[in-house]
């Protein structure tokens, strides 16, 4: 028999350890809320293919680089910020010209990318006797717990039937 479960969410445990204010050692232990995804999201998400079309990363590399040129001209106070805004946006451009292929270059996949991707709730995570509930918020800080992004990534890989992935 093949039960097909159409649920679009389901909860994996996940355990890991970590030190305590002390130092001693502490076990953490949860369940995260993962989405059922297709192969193809899975692919996606273990290939770590960006989100933004190229007009975007190009746009956020712009910005980026020109920031920080002008944070860089800031030192130069004998030029106006007409000039410091010209200068920066020119030698973004230059950049995006010179580097523009390895803007493009497929990131590899991290724990964190694969976290966020995935974590779509939680349960059994309290503030002392209280329940927390699960928001963007409260996500952020769960994962800034030390060992707890590895912990989920590895839990939702275990979950989909893949044990870890090679690490160079």
């Amino acid at each position: 028999m093949f039960n097909l479960n159409q649920s679009k969410t389901y909860f994996h445990p996940v355990v890991f350890d970590t030190i305590d204010g002390d130092g001693k050692k502490l076990k953490i232990e949860f369940d995260a809320e993962f989405p059922r995804l297709g192969q193809d999201e899975i692919k996606a998400i273990l290939d770590a293919k960006p989100v933004n079309t190229t007009e975007e990363t190009i746009a956020a590399f712009m910005q980026e680089a020109t920031d920080c040129i002008k944070a860089d001209l800031a030192k130069y106070t004998d030029l106006g910020d007409n000039a410091k805004q010209a200068i920066a946006q020119g030698c973004a451009t230059s950049l995006v010209e010179l580097f523009g292929d390895r803007i493009h270059e497929k990131k590899l996949v991290t724990d964190e990318i694969v976290s966020n991707r995935v974590l779509v709730g939680f349960r059994k995570v309290k503030d002392g006797d209280v329940d927390v509930t699960f928001t963007d918020e409260s996500k952020t800080r769960a994962l800034n717990y030390r060992g707890a992004i590895g912990a989920v990534a590895k839990s939702w890989l275990k979950s989909i039937g893949i044990e870890g992935i090679a690490k160079n």
